[in-house]
C-alpha cells in the first residue's frame, strides 16, 4: 500500500480515517488539542464539538482554556459514563474558583415550579485541590433539590497555586466514572482516580436517590456548566468520553494508550 499524502496546512488528525482506541464501544467523544488536533471530535460519526471564544493553542498538543474560551462538546450527560482526560493540575486557592476539566456543573433551571440548581456531572477540582467526580442525584420527585453526590480524593501535595506554576511534571491522567450497573463494584458508584498518581475514591449512590439528569446542559472541555460566571484557566491535552462504566480491564488499557500519546509527546504521565 502507498503512502497516503495530505497536502500542507491541511489537520493531519481530523484528516485521519477512523480512529482505534484500545475501547471503542461505547465512545461518544475522543478530542485533541493544541493546533494538530483543535478540538475536533475523532470518533467516526460523532457529534461535532464546538469551540467557544479562542482557547489558546499552548502547543500543537495542548490549549488553554477558561469560562469565556472553551470546547463545547454538544453532548449530553449520560445516565452511565466514563471520562477521561489528560490536564495540567494545581490549586487555585480563590474562594469558589474552581478547576473545571470536563463537566456540565451546574445549571439553573425551574423544575415544577421549583427553582433549582441542577448539579449535572464530571470531573472538578475544587479551589484547594480537592480532586472530584461530580454525578448528580435526587429523590426522584419532580422539583426537589439536586445533589451533587460526589466522589473525593485528597489534594495532592504540593500542587502549584497557578497555572503558570504547573510545569511539565504535573500532567495528569484523571478518570471520572458514574457506575450505575454495578460494573466496577456497587451499583450506582461514582468513581475519581488519578491514573497518574495510581490513586482513587469512591462514593455511593445517595440513600433513596436516583441519577438526576435533569441539567440539560451539554459538557463542556476546560469550563464550567452555565449557572456559574468564574472558573480557574486549565491547560489540556486530550478528553475522552463514554456513555458507559469501563471495567477495571478496559480502564487499564486505556490508560496505557494514553500514557504512550502523552510520551511521544515528551510527557510522562
Amino acid at each position: 500500500m502507498g503512502a497516503g499524502i495530505i497536502a500542507k496546512g491541511v489537520n493531519a488528525q481530523a484528516f485521519s480515517i477512523g480512529l482505534n482506541l484500545p475501547v471503542m464501544d461505547g465512545l461518544l467523544g475522543c478530542w485533541f488539542g493544541g493546533t494538530k488536533g483543535m478540538w475536533i471530535n475523532q470518533v467516526p460519526g460523532g457529534t461535532p464539538s464546538t469551540l467557544v471564544g479562542n482557547p489558546v493553542h499552548v502547543t500543537e498538543y495542548s490549549s488553554r482554556m477558561d469560562i469565556n474560551n472553551y470546547v463545547d462538546t454538544n453532548i449530553r450527560e449520560t445516565a452511565n459514563l466514563t471520562q477521561l482526560v489528560i490536564s495540567k493540575i494545581y490549586a487555585p486557592t480563590t474562594t469558589n474558583v474552581r478547576l473545571p476539566l470536563f463537566t456540565n456543573f451546574n445549571q439553573n433551571i425551574t423544575d415544577a415550579g421549583n427553582s433549582i440548581v441542577a448539579q449535572g456531572s464530571g470531573l472538578v477540582f475544587e479551589p484547594a485541590g480537592t480532586q472530584q467526580m461530580v454525578g448528580a442525584s435526587y429523590s426522584g420527585v419532580a422539583g426537589s433539590a439536586s445533589n451533587a453526590n460526589v466522589a473525593v480524593l485528597p489534594a495532592e501535595s504540593g500542587l502549584p497555586t497557578s497555572l503558570a506554576a504547573a510545569d511539565d511534571t504535573w500532567w495528569r491522567a484523571m478518570l471520572g466514572k458514574i457506575d450505575g450497573t454495578g460494573v466496577s463494584g456497587a451499583a450506582g458508584n461514582r468513581y475519581i482516580k488519578n491514573l497518574t498518581k495510581g490513586t482513587q475514591a469512591s462514593q455511593a449512590l445517595a440513600a433513596g436517590n436516583v441519577r438526576d439528569l435533569r441539567n440539560t446542559a451539554t459538557q463542556r472541555i476546560g469550563t464550567r456548566g452555565p449557572a456559574g460566571t468564574t472558573v480557574a484557566t486549565t491547560e489540556m491535552m486530550l478528553a475522552m468520553y463514554w456513555d458507559r462504566a469501563l471495567t477495571s480491564a478496559e480502564e487499564a488499557a486505556i490508560y496505557a494508550w494514553t500514557k504512550d500519546y502523552a510520551f511521544r509527546r515528551g510527557i510522562s504521565l
